[in-house]
């Protein structure tokens, strides 16, 4: 097979839109594949590779990679419309919209193991809306998984204390007409969404305004401040889906079961 192959990613009804933005190591910037590139056959080990055994492809950065628009390095899907060329950006306050996927740890930063898995984000002022990130607990000590909303430091639900290389996950995030709902192992049964966010005293909401989009794949933010220039940091994405009203059908994925985690709020 092929990372596209991996990741239904293609120009056909009911396939997967994305391009990639990769920072490759000794580039001397951040550089882009674009869906057409990666649907015909684009691969780099380790960045962007294909791990058979468990229908998936690993994606990884070294701590001294190149950055564009950040102070760290990533490798990452960017989502695009249907045609494959045009940059996403949807209205999360009309229709439906979501993304799902199986996530694999792979290896993180040995002294900042803080790593971004999913993102959906805002190309206006908000930028990061949510994410899916592990980030060490600085009271405790535990690298926990944790669903970041508008970028807020506090007042988040916490999904697994001492998460790490091999933990895999299946996660969606889903939208219809402004209301949320993040899905976690599980996903008939939303473990969190708007109206529980409200219920904590949060307010925010979307922009009304069509510019939001999906990313996922390794995003560390960690870098040679923090680790070891030759650092690796990676992930795995496997089983990936995404879709939004007008959209043709997605393509049906059988899900096989994974070690399930009891979520775990604090």
């Amino acid at each position: 097979m092929s990372n596209a192959s991996q990741l239904n990613i293609g120009s056909g009804s009911g396939q997967n839109h994305f391009k990639l933005q990769i920072g490759v190591t000794g580039a001397g910037a951040q550089t882009e594949q674009t869906q057409a590139q990666i649907v015909a056959g684009y691969s780099n080990n380790p960045q962007f590779l294909e791990v058979p055994s468990r229908n998936a492809v690993q994606f990884s950065v070294r701590a001294d990679g190149p950055v564009s628009g950040s102070t760290y390095p990533r490798c990452e899907l960017r989502e695009m419309n249907t045609d494959g060329t045009t940059v996403m950006a949807f209205n999360a306050s009309t229709g439906v919209h979501w993304c799902r996927a199986r996530i694999r740890i792979g290896t993180l930063g040995p002294v900042r193991p803080h790593c971004t898995f999913f993102q959906m984000h805002d190309a206006g002022t908000v930028d990061e809306v949510v994410s899916l990130s592990s980030q060490v607990n600085s009271t405790t000590g535990d690298n926990e998984l944790r669903l970041r909303l508008w970028d807020s430091a506090t007042g988040l639900p916490k999904l697994i204390v001492g998460c790490g290389t091999g933990d895999t996950y299946d996660f969606m995030f889903s939208i219809n007409n402004g209301a949320w709902a993040f899905y976690w192992q599980d996903l008939s049964v939303p473990i969190y969404d708007s109206n529980d966010y409200a219920a904590d005293g949060f307010v925010n909401t979307f922009s009304n305004v069509a510019e939001m989009y999906f990313k996922l794949g390794c995003y560390p933010q960690t870098n040679v401040t923090y680790d070891a220039p030759t650092t690796y940091i990676s992930s795995e994405v496997s089983y990936l889906s995404h879709w939004h009203t007008g959209w043709p059908t997605p393509n049906a994925i059988t899900l096989p079961k994974t070690a399930q985690f009891s979520p775990f709020f604090g």
